[in-house]
């Protein structure tokens, strides 16, 4: 089941939410001020994370950057007034996945959140299929010497993997193909596409 986190400090407003959320089938919780939704975060984990950008103690962008910080994977809904669309968009920036105005309607509301959800889901799904591809050391291998050569023929690879066997390689070669992360250029080179360039970048940081 959805987790969510409302922090507003009107209580009549993040009551009203947690109680419309709580008949719509996710949990909810509420917290009053930055303070309080960091040490929620932290102690617990939650989907999502409807943050207001004006709370008494912090700036809502300050809570947004200390929330992604303690659980990465908790996507965060900005909800802010007209008057502070520029500051939504920079949280959008800092890696917030929506944002919503005051006053919405429910019924808005409601779509962002199972639009967020839907693009968690499709995360997920995508980054399972890449950790089952990469779970080899020899695609691991491969995607690393593109990155670090840019252009290579298949002959260069498989001294570089140190593979007995160039049909074995092949065989990964083309599953990496499959997934989208290289390509095959004329006279048997191969190279890292944009979406390998960015599963490298996220390997890189991973690890």
């Amino acid at each position: 089941m959805t987790k969510v986190l409302v922090v507003d400090d009107d209580e009549s407003i993040s009551q009203k939410l947690k109680t419309l959320l709580e008949e719509l089938g996710y949990i909810s919780e509420t917290a009053y001020n930055g303070e309080e939704a960091l040490r929620k975060i932290r102690e617990d984990y939650y989907d999502i994370a409807l943050i207001d950008l004006l709370l008494p103690d912090m700036d809502g962008l300050q809570v947004l950057t200390e929330v992604k910080k303690a659980s990465p994977t908790t996507a965060v809904i900005i909800i802010t007034a007209f008057g502070t669309i520029s500051n939504a968009v920079e949280a959008i920036k800092r890696g917030a996945s929506e944002y919503i105005t005051k006053p919405f309607r429910i019924d808005d509301l409601l779509t962002t959140i199972k639009k967020v959800i839907e693009e968690q889901r499709i995360i997920y799904e995508a980054d399972t299929e890449m950790l089952s591809i990469l779970s080899h050391p020899i695609r691991r291998s491969v995607i690393s010497l593109l990155a670090k050569h840019r252009r290579m023929k298949f002959t260069d690879l498989v001294r570089a993997v140190g593979i007995r066997d160039p049909p074995k390689l092949s065989f990964h070669l083309k599953i990496l193909r499959g997934a989208g992360l290289i390509m095959r250029e004329s006279g048997n080179f191969y190279t890292l596409t944009e979406k390998g360039v960015r599963v490298m970048r996220m390997m890189y940081i991973k690890t």
